[in-house]
């Protein structure tokens, strides 16, 4: 370790926290998984999950795998990294757009018929709009 570095900011530590504990939230209400069932999965208490999500306490490395398994999704989703980098769109927007949120949750209770009739849809304006 270069010791001519200066140590971070306790600041963007805490930011840090707080951005991954929001990432969390987010994740966990897309999947409409309450608090408290998420905490139970992993083996800690609602509060203090809460704390986590709030970023008032650090998740450690080991907490952070068992969440991202029992959201069903990748490490690089919980720390905002989309898995691939030609991506337009990451997780994090995903989850702090409100439309976009509103949208999915419409989308998981359509049969798959009307999903491939939207997402025609969808395409086609995509389409006229690139025009």
């Amino acid at each position: 370790m270069d010791e001519t570095r200066e140590p971070l900011d306790v600041t963007t530590e805490m930011a840090t926290d707080r951005m991954i504990g929001h990432r969390v939230a987010g994740m966990r209400k897309l999947r409409r998984i309450s608090r408290r069932q998420l905490a139970r999965d992993i083996g800690i208490t609602a509060q203090q999950l809460a704390k986590y999500e709030a970023g008032t306490n650090r998740i450690p490395a080991s907490r952070l795998v068992t969440i991202a398994l029992a959201l069903d999704c990748s490490l690089s989703q919980v720390f905002g990294v989309p898995i691939d980098s030609s991506a337009s769109v990451s997780e994090h927007s995903i989850s702090s757009d409100p439309e976009t949120l509103k949208l999915l949750h419409v989308w998981e209770r359509l049969d798959h018929r009307t999903r491939i009739r939207v997402l025609s849809l969808i395409e086609s304006i995509d389409d006229l709009q690139r025009q």
